[in-house]
């Protein structure tokens, strides 16, 4: 599992590729500086994602998919 905390706000901001507002980043290049390495992370060790803020997500898991 990668917990991708402030870093990626949300699924669809992952696979949108949109940075989230405000100064959380000091720059939009950061931001996709930073997706690009939990990409490269996710896929080398084919990990599930855990986003920072993402409501839905929150739903399916306590749901319990990972008992």
């Amino acid at each position: 599992m990668i917990v991708t905390s402030d870093t990626i706000y949300t699924e669809d901001s992952y696979e949108m590729e949109l940075p989230p507002g405000g100064s959380i980043n000091a720059t939009t290049e950061e931001f996709y500086t930073n997706l690009e390495k939990i990409k490269k992370m996710q896929a080398d060790m084919n990990a599930m994602l855990i986003y920072g803020h993402d409501f839905e997500q929150v739903m399916q898991l306590s749901k319990c998919t990972l008992c």
